[in-house]
């Protein structure tokens, strides 16, 4: 609750003005976000694991950081993925016109350490955009 998702901080039983919550958990979310990014690659801890290449169909963070649920009932080919916060709020339809339905069975997705991951973690001066540049054939 409050924009904060599983493993950080309470947010628990905190009352919320109408509208306010939504703007100060978004900004909260972004700027963990760019915390987790700028931080050494953290493949161990489900809560910091960045699932790189995968959006939340929710609420439309990008990449999904923390805690990622997908649809087992969705059948589209991209699939249906939420952050932790819009699994807790059982969003609709999604964002790209999806058929998901909020009594749809949700999974929690075990991360998996990409190619990426490893890279980040071996070179921990670099950035997953520096590197993601250079696997792309940048300079």
């Amino acid at each position: 609750e409050g924009g904060t998702l599983e493993g950080e901080g309470s947010g628990a039983g905190e009352a919320r003005r109408e509208g306010e919550g939504d703007i100060n958990g978004e900004a909260l979310l972004q700027d963990r976000i760019i915390r987790v990014l700028k931080s050494p690659c953290d493949t161990e801890s489900q809560e910091n694991f960045v699932h790189f290449g995968v959006g939340c169909d929710g609420c439309g963070v990008c990449p999904i950081v923390g805690r990622r649920y997908t649809c087992l009932e969705c059948k589209e080919r991209i699939g249906f993925d939420l952050c932790a916060r819009c699994n807790e709020s059982h969003v609709g339809p999604g964002r790209f016109n999806q058929q998901h339905r909020p009594e749809h069975k949700m999974e929690l997705v075990e991360p998996k350490e990409t190619l990426l991951h490893a890279l980040l973690k071996n070179h921990p001066g670099y950035t997953a955009e520096y590197l993601i540049e250079l696997l792309n054939g940048g300079e």
